[in-house]
């Protein structure tokens, strides 16, 4: 399974590598979008650094649907999926390699946003390892949830992901928000039941896509 997981991740993160989707589609997405919530609270610091963290979070949400969709459509080309079904591939390992993959993409994406947000919203980046970890864990309970839904659609609507996905992972969106809001303010005892709640949810996640992932792809 570490072996699978391995192998399945160095493949996906070399092919982003090579065809540079983050950078060229979600990384413009996400900075568009900083700069229009800089220019619509222009001047208002105060508003700009009460939204922070939930529209760090929102935008995150989109980065990372658009990169789980990009990771299991990968293995939808030429029923490449398939084949490695065929062949006996241990889908846990498909399934851990993947979500090491997009966590990895994400976390490259988030620090450019984080520090784009903090320069152009003025706002101080406090509890800098809190903040980090956070943003880790939530990721890895986002992508577990998206790339097993994102199986279970595949074929379908591509609408059906983010319509699915969403209220799903809404209880690990609103933990990471509310741990960044209080990391943001350095109100380290408020945030940590909500980092309790993250991590949780998060752990379940995982679990239950590390069991259900091999039906998934049978199905």
């Amino acid at each position: 399974m570490v072996r699978t997981a391995i192998a399945m991740a160095k493949k996906d993160l070399r092919l982003e590598w090579r065809a540079r989707v983050l950078i060229n589609q979600v990384l413009p997405f996400v900075f568009v979008v900083i700069i229009l919530f800089a220019f619509g609270f222009d001047a208002k610091v105060e508003i700009l650094g009460q939204v922070t963290p939930g529209l760090f979070w929102v935008t995150s949400f989109f980065g990372l649907e658009l990169a789980i969709a990009r990771s299991v459509g990968i293995e939808g080309e030429n029923q490449a999926q398939v084949g490695l079904v065929m062949m006996g591939v241990n889908p846990r390992g498909m399934f851990l390699g993947k979500v090491f993959a997009v966590v990895v993409e994400m976390l490259a994406l988030e620090a450019v946003l984080s520090v784009g947000i903090a320069v152009l919203f003025n706002t101080p980046l406090h509890e800098v390892p809190l903040l980090a970890l956070s943003a880790l864990i939530a990721d890895i309970g986002v992508t577990t949830v998206g790339i097993v839904l994102a199986g279970v659609t595949e074929g379908l609507s591509g609408s059906l992901l983010p319509l699915l996905l969403f209220p799903v992972v809404s209880p690990v969106l609103l933990s990471a928000t509310k741990v960044w809001q209080y990391g943001l303010s350095g109100s380290l005892a408020k945030a940590v039941p909500w980092s309790e709640l993250l991590v949780g949810f998060s752990l379940i996640y995982l679990v239950l896509g590390i069991l259900v992932y091999g039906v998934v792809l049978e199905g």
